[in-house]
């Protein structure tokens, strides 16, 4: 099992943070899922260095590019 799919790992619980950005943006769940969507699609269709580096293992979902978006910005703080 790829370690983004158990969100218990995290202690995450990822559909809560879906709802709590929906509620922010004042959008549904399945638009705010729409345009994560739109972004990895686009980040991935030019396969930048940093694109490679933060998912080497191609292609991420949703969940697993949001996690890494986190830690990433973490990191820098």
């Amino acid at each position: 099992m790829n370690k983004f799919h158990s969100n218990n790992i995290f202690n995450i619980n990822m559909e809560k943070i879906y709802r709590q950005l929906a509620k922010k943006d004042n959008v549904s769940v399945e638009k705010v899922k729409k345009e994560i969507d739109l972004a990895i699609n686009i980040m991935w269709e030019k396969q930048t260095p940093q694109a490679k580096k933060l998912f080497p293992n191609g292609k991420p979902t949703l969940d697993e590019f949001l996690i890494t978006m986190f830690k990433a910005s973490e990191k820098q703080k």
